[in-house]
């Protein structure tokens, strides 16, 4: 059978899975069942599970070299080093002086204050409603928007306008009031 690859670093490294910790053996034991379940598979669902089993092993592997990184013998230390290349060798000329660096004062960062958002009013939501030409409106779509008045009633005075609910309605009709 195929090792993949944290089973080839388990058996490399010579790794006892009791000593890993808690919730890396549960996911090799989980990577085991599913393995397991391999043999029983169809053509199609069989090259799926063995996508999916050679994503999770990489995953595993990953997992077990970041836990052992410390003790590990071989470890690739090319992410964490540069690559010291040999200075050229350079003509001997006579030396000038070097020019000095010019420094320039950093301009002051100005802090930008954020500007602050503008939350309409509930009257000021009625408004938009009715200036869309929306004369009913279920109370959550008034929640959404942000309205703040309490929607329990079936009359509530907003301001210049009123909302009106039937005793069987589900939805406020919109009023303006005449002054």
């Amino acid at each position: 059978m195929k090792k993949f690859p944290h089973q080839q670093f388990i058996g490399d490294n010579q790794v006892n899975i009791e000593t890993l910790p808690e919730m890396l053996q549960k996911r090799i034991k989980g990577f085991d069942e599913l393995q397991e379940d391999l043999q029983h598979t169809t053509d199609e669902d069989n090259e799926r599970l063995m996508g999916k089993l050679e994503t999770l092993s990489h995953e595993l592997a990953e997992d077990m070299e970041e836990h052992f990184e410390e003790h590990l013998e071989n470890n690739d230390r090319e992410e964490d080093e540069p690559e010291v290349l040999p200075e050229p060798i350079q003509e001997e000329k006579a030396e000038e002086p070097a020019p000095e660096p010019i420094q320039e004062e950093p301009a002051p960062i100005q802090e930008q204050e954020p500007e602050p958002v503008h939350e309409p009013t509930d009257e000021e939501i009625l408004a938009a409603l009715l200036a869309g030409n929306k004369e009913l409106v279920l109370p959550s779509e008034l929640k959404e928007k942000g309205f703040k008045t309490d929607l329990n009633g079936r009359k509530l005075l907003v301001g210049r306008f009123c909302l009106n609910r039937g005793k069987y309605d589900t939805c406020y009709q919109i009023i303006l009031k005449s002054e």
